[in-house]
């Protein structure tokens, strides 16, 4: 689908999304539905960014996940697994 290599050129040219829409002619209600499709498309790994810690003796007691929306997201320690998943679940 022609609107979802689009999306992925986009995201991966280091463009604002507006110039990007913009600079081709697109409207903007119309960009980001798209870019939610596009999205609705990604598999959980496409969509996080792994993390890796390489000294696990200084893992901190607690982490801080920052969306883009602004939402702040503060993971302490010895959570389990399944409480964690619910709290970044994409549905």
């Amino acid at each position: 689908m022609q609107m979802l290599s689009m999306i992925k050129d986009c995201l991966e040219s280091g463009q604002t999304k507006s110039s990007y829409y913009k600079k081709l002619g697109i409207p903007q209600a119309v960009f980001y539905y798209w870019l939610r499709q596009y999205r609705q498309k990604l598999s959980p790994e496409e969509v996080f960014i792994p993390v890796h810690v390489k000294t696990p003796e200084v893992f901190p007691k607690e982490i801080e996940i920052s969306y883009p929306n602004g939402v702040r997201l503060k993971i302490p320690e010895g959570i389990e697994l399944s409480q964690l998943r619910s709290l970044i679940s994409l549905q």
